[in-house]
């Protein structure tokens, strides 16, 4: 994909992340990591950038690689994806851009971060900094099930991210 792909690229993350999260009460740690990694293939099959690339995988694939690599519980597992996504943002800034709109000014992009890795990072604070709760959607309600998930609402710089329930919609 070249530039103005942030939308077909976001959109294959976020509904990997869906494809392969686990339609449970709860998510174990492990079942966490294995949504992180299967959004992030899904990813990966339709774009070949990589770290370096001055592109959001400047900041996604550490911060998946961060995931996959925790030993502990829920919190610490998004404390350091988002440490691994803060720093694979700031580090894009030592990049010369090799995709999109960007990549046409060369050398010229070294110093400034990556607008898409700064916005992976941003979502990847968003969810540690979120706490999770338990929330209602109609689906779960009809079949006496309360569903907990992350803060349904991420509030980002003005963006809002929603994530719903696999079998329904939220309240």
């Amino acid at each position: 994909l070249n530039g103005g792909s942030a939308v077909p690229l976001w959109n294959t993350w976020l509904d990997g992340l869906q494809e392969h999260s686990e339609a449970a009460d709860s998510m174990t740690v492990e079942q966490v990591k294995a949504m992180f990694q299967g959004a992030y293939e899904e990813l990966f099959e339709m774009s070949t950038a990589k770290v370096g690339d001055k592109t959001m995988m400047d900041a996604l694939i550490p911060a998946t690689e961060a995931i996959q690599a925790w030993e502990g519980d829920m919190d610490g597992l998004f404390e350091a994806g988002a440490k691994a996504a803060e720093a694979g943002a700031e580090n894009s800034k030592n990049f010369v851009s090799r995709f999109g709109r960007a990549r046409s000014y060369g050398a010229q992009t070294i110093g400034t971060p990556d607008a898409g890795a700064v916005s992976m990072k941003y979502f990847f604070v968003g969810l540690h900094s979120s706490a999770e709760f338990s929330v209602k959607c109609k689906f779960c309600i009809g079949i006496g099930l309360e569903r907990r998930v992350l803060n349904p609402e991420i509030h980002l710089y003005g963006v809002t991210i929603k994530i719903y329930c696999k079998k329904s919609y939220l309240y």
